[in-house]
């Protein structure tokens, strides 16, 4: 109950209370509250209240003062108490009150007061749509960026049925007839099954879906060439920064005429169809130029870009899509399965910058702990019924215990480790190498699987499809070999390659997806070489000799629908090549000497919408864009600070700034805003690290003077209630189906494995 009403109720609340909330401007609102009230009690009100009185309309408003700003406002009003922080909404109550007729919400809809609601069950919510397209919670600031749901309807009621795990909404929605768009241009569709979404990509932060049975009588003007396209179902997936992939499933004997090919990625052929071949569809989609596209079953998959196509491949291949999370299909189960316009979306789009003034609102709502949510609209008769879900987790705590840890003993203490797929039940493994160079496959559920002798120490390991059968090998390099090996731990024929070289990097490349590789190697003088799949040189990179020592390896990148190769070298320069081994025009650039801790390029669309982001120890941040453009910016210091940046070693690709004080450590995020500080445990000697399960960050500290891990959630609050044992940095495993996260621990000769959330 809101603190305003306990204060001026005490210990006898009302049985039935009206909170009106509306919009102060984008950012920020005020509530209006009515209730019953005897003329006794409200003169003990105005009697145990240190207010003055002004008339309005024939009305006392009395008001309450707090250091000089009036913090309480009310009224009576024939039987009822009017009351609000904000007395402009109680003169405003009292201006519609006394208004002949009345503009009250009554007056304006009253065909919504002739439906039936439920009077046992825990209230009534009223919608004005139009004020609430208007605030400035992001949900609604995605959704009025397509045209149709951009003044989507007048007026809802909605019966409110609320547990510990669910909120849940239904009744009607209104709208009127004559407008340009809006949801009664659906009103004559009946209602489609909701399937697109088994192919969400899972960075989608909301799911638009339009269910349209007749698209002859939704589009009044059908050019004879759109026709050719027809689609039951149209979805936009709205992802970070304004990107957009759309889905069609396309009704029979519909098809892209005149398209393109571009380029085949991971079996999938992504083509270009003609200019505005969406045009039909344009009031239903985000502006934009959707040219490229690529069809799976009896869907089209549609964006601005390439890559975005290439990005949802890698996110069907790898069952990263919303149709393969546990949790999402639990609350799809739950939503209507059939719908004309339906809305799911990620508590990300509930808060954002801007939205802090409405945070207490929906705490209050309980709308906080939300982790799906839905709203969907079905034409009915001439209104819309109306559904809406909001599925809420578990009240965060400050800290979680250890539970289901379980523990190994292995015969020797390892040196090193490396987390690995199983790829016939996905579930994660440890590559082990101890002192003497063995190697062991661990696995929790049968320990030791096979121990293979290496003659030197692993420099990487990369997992690979070598034979496109699904079956994944290891890749492994040392300084003198390469080894290919599999999953019994036997050498892939032809395997191992020494080719008389000194490795100190090593990446797989796989330009299209087809399993069709290339390795990529670099060397202790800072050379580069790039073999084909059977460990033959490749022209251009035999080798590709470089001015300095590679600081990190290099790495592929598909940038604007071409392949590049990105390094840094301890002169401080970063090296941009193409497929060919050849510099970009502008390459290299030069950047700092004196980077600490990784890199992290964000991919755009193009070089000029691509940075490179590092740190210097010294806590001096640089942006610095692909076309040379370059900005910088000093994070606050604290006390013998030293600064690193931090990506993400497990997760969807993200990067933090971590500052290590003598006394404190400290995490910033990607904007330079100090996230949480908290102490040091008392040493210099820390390794950070930063993985992201879902959207979930979590940051781990090593300390190996210590030999102990702390892990922090979002807010800093320490994870699994103690710090960890360890003597090697732990390895994270993200089960990419369940968001689930382990946290794999060596200490000394003993592997654990705990639940992280």
């Amino acid at each position: 109950m809101n603190k305003l009403v306990v204060e001026l109720y005490q210990k006898k609340l009302p049985t039935q209370l009206a909170a009106c909330v509306q919009s102060v401007n984008k950012s920020s609102y005020s509530t209006l509250y009515i209730s019953k009230i005897s003329n006794e009690d409200f003169e003990n009100l105005v009697s145990r209240t240190k207010s003055t009185a002004r008339q309005l309309g024939g009305i006392a408003i009395y008001e309450r003062k707090k250091e000089g700003a009036v913090d309480l406002g009310f009224a009576y009003v024939e039987g009822y108490l009017v009351f609000s922080q904000s007395p402009i909404l109680i003169e405003n109550a009292i201006r519609v009150y006394n208004a002949t007729p009345s503009p009250n919400y009554r007056v304006r809809n009253p065909r919504l007061f002739e439906f039936v609601t439920i009077k046992s069950d825990a209230g009534n919510l009223w919608v004005n749509y139009k004020q609430l397209s208007q605030t400035k919670i992001p949900l609604f600031a995605m959704l009025n960026k397509i045209p149709v749901l951009k003044d989507l309807a007048v007026s809802a009621v909605l019966d409110i049925s609320m547990s510990n795990e669910r909120i849940s909404l239904s009744g009607f929605t209104l709208d009127t007839v004559g407008k340009q768009w809006g949801l009664y241009r659906f009103q004559n569709q009946t209602p489609v099954k909701i399937e697109a979404v088994q192919y969400v990509p899972g960075n989608t932060q909301a799911f638009v879906h339009f269910g349209i049975s007749n698209s002859r009588t939704f589009f009044s003007e059908d050019p004879a060439d759109s026709l050719r396209m027809q689609s039951e179902e149209i979805g936009v997936c709205m992802l970070e920064q304004d990107r957009y992939v759309i889905i069609l499933k396309l009704k029979q004997n519909s098809a892209i005429r005149n398209s393109e090919y571009v380029e085949s990625y991971s079996g999938y052929d992504v083509l270009k169809m003609p200019g505005r071949a969406l045009n039909l569809m344009e009031a239903l989609l985000p502006r934009g130029e959707y040219v490229y596209f690529m069809q799976k079953d009896k869907y089209i998959f549609v964006a601005e870009e390439a890559s975005e196509l290439r990005n949802l491949i890698d996110a069907i291949e790898a069952d990263e899509t919303w149709g393969r999370s546990v949790s999402f299909q639990n609350f799809f189960e739950s939503s209507l399965q059939e719908g004309n316009v339906s809305f799911f979306f990620t508590p990300r789009t509930l808060f954002g910058e801007g939205t802090a003034d409405w945070k207490p609102l929906l705490d209050s709502m309980g709308l906080s702990a939300t982790q799906w949510g839905s709203i969907q609209f079905n034409s009915l008769d001439n209104h819309f019924y109306t559904n809406a879900n909001f599925v809420l987790g578990a009240k965060e705590k400050s800290s979680k215990t250890v539970t289901s840890k379980k523990s190994f003993q292995l015969s020797s203490s390892p040196a090193s480790v490396v987390n690995v797929k199983n790829h016939v039940d996905g579930s994660g493994e440890l590559l082990l190498q101890d002192s003497t160079f063995k190697l062991f496959l661990f696995s929790m559920k049968e320990g030791v699987q096979w121990m293979y002798a290496l003659p030197e120490k692993v420099v990487q390991v990369q997992q690979v499809d070598y034979f496109r059968n699904g079956k994944l090998q290891y890749l492994i390099t040392t300084a003198s070999y390469t080894y290919l090996i599999d999953r019994l731990g036997r050498d892939v024929q032809g395997f191992p390659v020494k080719p008389n070289l000194k490795f100190r990097f090593s990446e797989v490349v796989d330009y299209d997806k087809s399993k069709n590789y290339r390795f990529l190697f670099g060397g202790v003088d800072g050379d580069i070489y790039l073999f084909d799949k059977a460990m033959k040189p490749l022209e251009g990179w035999s080798p590709k000799k470089l001015p300095a020592t590679l600081l990190f390896s290099p790495r592929h990148y598909r940038i604007g629908g071409k392949d590049y190769f990105v390094t840094l070298t301890t002169d401080g320069q970063i090296h941009l090549l193409n497929r060919k081994g050849d510099y970009e025009n502008g390459f290299p650039l030069q950047a700092a000497k004196n980077i600490s801790g990784d890199y992290y390029l964000y991919v755009g669309n193009s070089l000029a919408t691509s940075f490179i982001y590092f740190t210097t120890p010294t806590g001096e941040v640089h942006k610095i864009g692909l076309d040379g453009k370059r900005v910088s910016e000093y994070l606050v210091r604290g006390k013998q600070s030293v600064f690193f940046l931090v990506a993400t070693l497990a997760g969807k690709s993200e990067f933090f700034v971590v500052r290590i004080d003598a006394d404190k450590l400290a995490v910033f995020n990607k904007t330079n805003q100090l996230i949480f500080e908290r102490e040091n445990p008392g040493s210099q000697r820390i390794i950070p690290g930063a993985i992201m399960v879902g959207d979930e960050p979590y940051y781990c500290f090593f300390d190996v003077e210590q030999n102990l891990s702390y892990v922090y959630d979002k807010k800093g609050s320490v994870m699994l209630g103690k710090p960890l044992e360890t003597t090697l940095y732990p390895v994270f495993n993200i089960d990419s189906k369940s968001k689930k996260a382990t946290i794999f621990t060596i200490y000394e000769n003993q592997v654990s494995v705990t639940p992280l959330n």
